[in-house]
C-alpha cells in the first residue's frame, strides 16, 4: 500500500480535492502559500499526482533560483508534456512563434512580440483542453523566470469556462501571486500552509531518521521548529549525531539558515565547492561537476543525483545556505566555471557577467548578443534585464556604447509594460551627453510614454525635441514626423498634421527605407483626405505595394488599416469590413490587442452604417474584453466608444452614457479631442433616438463649437452634424440648424459623399417641415431617396423615410404615408434599433395602419414578460397568467425575440424601451 505522501495533511489535501472536481467544470485556481520548509512542495507533489489520477493533462515545472532570469525555461518545461499533435494544429504563424520562444528552433525576422508566444502558448491550453482537463502547475513560483510568468499571465487573463486550473506554490511576502493575480480572487483557492502537530512531526522523523524519538525530545524539536517540519528534521538531525544537543538550546527557525549552512561547512572544501558549482547552474548536472567530491552530501540528504545524472538539491535551502556561506570570489570562480560548461548564450553571458571583477567590454558584448536573442524569441523583459547586466560591464570610457546600450533597454522595457522604468532608463539617458540620433530616438520614445500619461500636447513638444535631434537621419526624422501628425489629428490640427505627413513622405524618400516610406505615403493620404483634398489613389496603392506589417509604429499608421478606414470614409463599406476584419484577425493571431481598439471601432461603425447591429455588438463585445486586459487608457476608450455606438443604436440610453462618458473622461485626460466625436456621437444620437432633443444638443454642441479648429474639410468629420441638426430642427432652433444644413449639404457635394448628401437633404426636409413647407419637404425627402440608392445604408434610408412619412401624413396623403413608414419599420427593425421602430410603428398608426405589426408583443406576451421581469419564477406567472408552464416558457420565448434580447436578466430595461417611443 503506497504511503500517504504528505503526512498531516488532510484538511490542506480536502482543498486540493475539492479544487480538482471543480477543475473540470470551472477551471480555477489553487495557491499554496507558506514559509520556506512548511512542506508547499510536498503538497504540491501530490495534487500533481492527484491531477495525474483523474486523466488530467499537468503542465509542470519547479523553477528554482538559478533560472529566476532564464528566457522561457518554466514554459520550456511546462510544454514538454504538452502532445506535439496540439502544437501541429496551432496557425502557422503561432507555431512558429512557440518554437523559436522554446529553442526548438531558430530564430528569423524580426524579433518576435511577446503578445504573439503568449497567444499561442494560449491556443495551446486551448487545444490541449478539448481532450482533456488542464492542470498548470508551478512550484516556487517566486522564481518563476520573468518570460514565462507573462505568458501564464495573459494566457490565463483569457481563460473563461476551459476545464483548465492552475496551481502555483509560494512563499509569503513574495511580490503578489504571480499567474494568479490574473484570475479573479473569487476563483482562486488559497491554501496557507501551516506547522505541523506534534505527531505527525514525530511520524516524519521517524520515517528519514530510521527512528523514533523520546517523546520529551521530540516536543523540544517541535516547539523549537515552530511546526515547521524542514526545520524540526534538521534539528532532530542534530540531536541524533549529537546527543548532548537534546539537552542544550536547540536552534529555532530565525536560525535555520546557519543550521543548514553549518550542516554545507560540515563538508570537505572539495564537496562545497562542487555543491556551490551546482547550485549557481540551472540544470546542474554531473558532467559539469565532478561527482566524487558530491558523494558526502548525497549520503547525507542534501543533494541527490537521478539515473540521467542531474543533480537536484533535496530542498532550495541547502542551495540558498552553500551561496550564502560562500564568499564573493568564490561565487565569481563558480560562475565562471559555469560559463565555460554551458552552451546557451544568455545563460553563458550572465555567469560570465556575475563572474566579472571589473568593466569587461568582451563579456558586455556578449551580453548584448544574448539580449538580442531573448529579444527575438519574444522575451523583451529578460532581454531589458542582459542590457542593464551590460551596462554594468560597460567601460565608464565607452559613452557612445553605453548610450546605445541605455536606449536599447529603454526600448525592452517599453516593450515588456514596464513603462515606470522605461522612463527612469529614459532619464538617465537624456541626462547625459549624447550624439543626436540617439538622443532623438530616447525622445521619440519618451513622446510615447507621455501622449499615454499626459497628454497629446505634452507628447507633441517632446516629439518636436526629437526631430530637431534627427535631422541628419532621414528615415528616422520621417518616422518621427509621422509621430507628430498622429498627435496633431488627434489635438485637432489638420492642418499642421498634413504638414508633417507630407514632410515625412519626403524625408522617406531620402531616407530610402521602405516600410517608413509606405507609412509616410498612407499617413499623408489619410490626413490629406481629412484636410479635403480627396483621396490619392496612387498614394494609397504605393503604400501599400511598399508596407512591411511587422514595423513598430504609433495607432493609425500602417497602411492597411488606412486603406480600411479611406473604404469606410467614402461609403465602400463591404470592402471597408472585408479589409478591416482581415486584418483585425491577423492581430488576434498575433495577439496584438493594442492594435484590435482601432480595427474594433471602425468595424462597429461600418456595421451599424450597414445596418448589421448584431455584427457590429459581436465584435464591440468580444474585443471590449481583450483591450480591457491591457490596461491602455486610450485603447480601452476607444473601445468603449465602440460598445456606446452599439448601445445607442440598440436604444440603451443609460449604458450608452455610462460608456460613452467614461470614454469621454479618457479622451479628454489624454487631450485626444478628435477621437471625442465618437462617445459625443453615441450619447448624441441614444437622447435623440429617446426623444430628448435637449440632451442630444448638449452632448453635440462641443462638436460643432470645435469645427472651425479642427480644419476637417471633408463630410466624414461632420458625421455627428445630421444629429445635431436634427436636435436643433426639435427644439426649434431653426436658425442654428440652417447654416449646418448648408455646411453639410456643401461639403457632401463637394467631395461627392453619398450619405453626406442624403442626410444634408433630409435635414432640408425636416427644416421645411417645421417651417410648414410640406411641398419643399416632401421634395427634399425625394432627393435624400435618390442620394441612398448610391450608398448602402438601410438605417439612414429609414430615417428619410420615417420623417418623409410624417410629411405625406401632414398632407392627408395617407397611401403614401403608410407606403413609406411600412418600408421604414422594415428597414429599423432590420438594422436592429427598437426606438426608432417604435417610432415608426407609432406614425403608422397616426397615418391610418390597423393591422398589429408581428415584432409587436401580443398582450399575453407582454403580460408574461412582466410577471416574469418583477422576478416571478415560470411557475408562479403561470398560476397568475393562468397558462402552463410550457406556455410561459414559449410566450418567454416569443418575447426575447421580438424586444431582441436572450434572458429574463434584460426583460425590464427591455419593456421601459418599448414604452419609450421616439419623439
Amino acid at each position: 500500500m503506497r504511503a500517504p505522501a504528505a503526512v498531516g495533511r488532510d484538511a490542506e489535501l480536502a482543498q486540493v480535492d475539492l479544487f480538482l472536481t471543480e477543475l473540470r467544470a470551472v477551471g480555477g485556481a489553487l495557491a499554496l502559500e507558506g514559509e520556506p520548509g512548511i512542506g508547499k512542495t510536498t503538497i504540491w507533489r501530490e495534487a500533481v499526482d492527484r491531477a495525474r489520477g483523474m486523466d488530467m493533462l499537468v503542465l509542470a515545472c519547479r523553477p528554482a533560483a538559478a533560472e529566476a532570469k532564464l528566457s522561457f525555461s518554466g514554459l520550456s518545461d511546462m510544454l514538454a508534456a504538452a502532445d506535439q499533435r496540439a502544437f501541429a494544429a496551432l496557425p502557422g504563424l503561432q507555431r512558429s512563434a512557440l518554437e523559436v520562444a522554446l529553442l526548438r528552433s531558430a530564430p528569423e525576422g524580426p524579433a518576435l512580440d511577446s503578445r504573439l508566444v503568449a497567444t499561442a502558448a494560449l491556443s495551446l491550453i486551448r487545444e490541449l483542453a478539448q481532450h482533456s482537463a488542464v492542470l498548470l502547475a508551478v512550484d516556487d513560483a517566486q522564481w518563476l523566470d520573468a518570460p514565462t510568468a507573462g505568458v501564464l499571465t495573459f494566457a490565463v487573463r483569457r481563460l473563461e469556462r476551459e476545464p483548465v486550473g492552475v496551481l502555483c506554490a509560494f512563499r509569503p511576502h513574495a511580490a503578489g501571486l504571480g499567474p494568479l493575480d490574473s484570475v479573479e480572487r473569487h476563483r482562486v483557492h488559497r491554501v496557507r500552509v501551516g506547522p505541523l502537530a506534534l505527531g505527525s512531526l514525530g511520524r516524519i522523523i521517524s520515517e528519514r531518521l530510521g527512528r523514533p524519538l523520546p517523546r520529551p525530545v521530540l516536543a523540544r524539536i517541535a516547539d523549537a521548529s515552530r511546526g515547521n517540519p524542514f526545520y524540526a528534521l534538521e534539528v532532530a538531525r542534530l540531536v541524533s549525531h549529537d546527543p548532548a544537543a537534546a539537552d542544550a538550546r536547540l536552534p529555532v527557525p530565525d536560525d535555520v539558515r546557519t543550521l543548514a549552512a553549518s550542516r554545507v561547512r560540515a563538508l570537505p572544501r572539495a564537496t562545497q565547492r562542487a555543491l556551490l558549482h551546482a547550485a549557481v547552474l540551472a540544470e546542474p548536472h554531473i558532467r559539469a561537476i565532478d561527482p566524487e567530491p558530491l558523494a558526502p552530501a548525497e549520503e547525507r540528504g542534501i543533494v541527490r543525483v537521478d539515473e540521467r545524472g542531474r543533480i537536484e538539491f533535496s530542498h532550495p535551502l541547502f542551495a540558498a545556505a552553500i551561496s550564502a556561506s560562500a564568499s564573493a570570489a568564490e561565487r565569481r570562480d563558480a560562475h565562471r566555471a559555469a560559463a565555460a560548461y554551458v552552451r546557451d548564450p544568455e545563460q553563458r553571458a550572465r555567469h560570465l557577467a556575475y563572474g566579472a571583477t571589473r568593466a569587461d567590454r568582451t563579456v558586455a558584448a556578449e551580453l548584448d548578443v544574448a539580449a538580442e536573442l531573448a529579444a527575438s524569441r519574444g522575451a523583451p523583459d529578460a532581454a531589458a534585464e542582459l542590457i542593464e547586466l551590460a551596462l554594468e560591464r560597460t567601460p565608464a570610457r565607452d559613452g557612445d556604447r553605453r548610450a546605445e546600450r541605455l536606449l536599447r533597454a529603454a526600448g525592452l522595457h517599453l516593450d515588456a509594460g514596464g513603462t515606470a522604468r522605461a522612463g527612469e532608463v529614459l532619464a538617465q539617458l537624456l541626462a547625459s551627453a549624447t550624439a543626436e540620433p540617439v538622443r532623438a530616438q530616447a525622445l521619440r520614445l519618451r513622446a510615447t510614454l507621455e501622449s499615454r500619461s499626459d497628454g497629446f500636447s505634452t507628447a507633441v513638444g517632446t516629439t518636436l525635441e526629437a526631430l530637431a535631434a534627427a535631422a541628419g537621419e532621414p528615415s528616422l526624422a520621417a518616422a518621427i514626423e509621422l509621430d507628430a501628425a498622429f498627435y496633431l489629428v488627434g489635438l485637432g490640427d489638420v492642418g499642421g498634421a498634413l504638414r508633417h505627413a507630407e514632410a515625412a513622405v519626403g524625408r522617406a524618400e531620402l531616407g530610402g527605407e521602405r516600410g517608413v516610406l509606405a507609412d509616410a505615403l498612407a499617413v499623408a493620404a489619410m490626413v490629406g483626405f481629412l484636410n479635403g483634398d480627396g483621396l490619392s489613389a496612387e498614394r494609397m496603392a504605393r503604400a501599400l505595394d511598399l508596407e512591411e506589417p511587422d514595423r513598430r509604429r504609433l495607432p493609425f499608421t500602417a497602411p492597411r488599416l488606412i486603406a480600411g478606414l479611406l473604404l469606410l470614409w467614402t461609403g465602400r463599406l463591404r470592402d471597408a469590413v472585408d479589409t478591416l476584419v482581415s486584418l483585425r484577425a491577423e492581430r488576434i493571431e498575433r495577439g496584438v490587442e493594442s492594435e484590435i481598439s482601432t480595427f474594433s471601432l471602425y468595424l462597429v461603425w461600418a456595421y451599424l452604417w450597414l445596418g448589421e447591429t448584431e455584427h457590429a455588438a459581436a465584435i464591440a463585445a468580444a474585443d471590449a474584453a481583450s483591450v480591457a486586459l491591457l490596461g491602455d487608457p486610450a485603447m480601452v476608450a476607444l473601445t468603449r466608444s465602440a460598445e456606446a455606438l452599439v448601445s445607442a443604436q440598440r436604444g440603451d440610453v443609460e449604458t450608452t452614457r455610462m460608456q460613452a462618458g467614461a470614454a469621454l473622461a479618457q479622451f479628454s485626460q489624454l487631450e485626444w479631442w478628435t477621437a471625442t466625436v465618437f462617445p459625443r456621437w453615441a450619447l448624441g444620437f441614444a437622447e435623440l433616438s429617446a426623444g430628448d432633443p435637449a440632451a442630444a444638443h448638449a452632448a453635440l454642441e462641443p462638436l460643432t463649437e470645435m469645427l472651425p479648429s479642427l480644419g476637417l474639410t471633408d463630410p466624414v468629420g461632420l458625421v455627428f452634424l445630421p444629429d445635431e441638426i436634427e436636435a436643433l430642427i426639435a427644439l426649434g432652433d431653426l436658425a442654428r440648424a440652417q447654416p449646418l444644413i448648408e455646411l453639410l449639404r456643401r461639403l457632401g457635394q463637394a467631395h461627392e459623399r453619398p450619405w453626406a448628401i442624403a442626410a444634408a437633404a433630409r435635414a432640408r426636409g425636416i427644416l421645411a417641415t417645421a417651417q410648414g413647407d410640406l411641398d419643399v419637404a416632401t421634395a427634399a425627402f425625394d432627393d435624400a431617396l435618390a442620394a441612398h440608392e448610391r450608398v448602402d445604408m438601410p438605417f439612414e434610408r429609414a430615417r428619410t423615410l420615417l420623417a418623409l412619412g410624417r410629411a405625406h401624413r401632414r398632407r392627408k396623403q395617407w397611401s403614401a404615408a403608410r407606403a413609406a413608414l411600412r418600408e421604414a419599420v422594415a428597414l429599423f427593425a432590420q438594422s436592429g434599433a427598437p426606438r426608432w421602430v417604435q417610432a415608426a410603428r407609432t406614425e403608422l398608426g397616426r397615418a391610418g395602419e390597423r393591422t398589429t405589426d408581428p415584432s409587436e408583443l401580443t398582450a399575453t406576451e407582454r403580460r408574461v414578460a412582466e410577471l416574469a421581469a418583477s422576478g416571478l419564477s415560470n411557475q408562479e406567472v403561470a398560476e397568475r397568467a393562468f397558462l402552463t408552464v410550457k406556455g410561459v416558457e414559449a410566450n418567454l420565448t416569443r418575447a426575447y425575440r421580438k424586444l431582441g434580447i436572450r434572458s429574463r436578466g434584460g426583460l425590464a430595461g427591455a419593456l421601459r424601451r418599448e414604452d419609450e417611443p421616439v419623439a
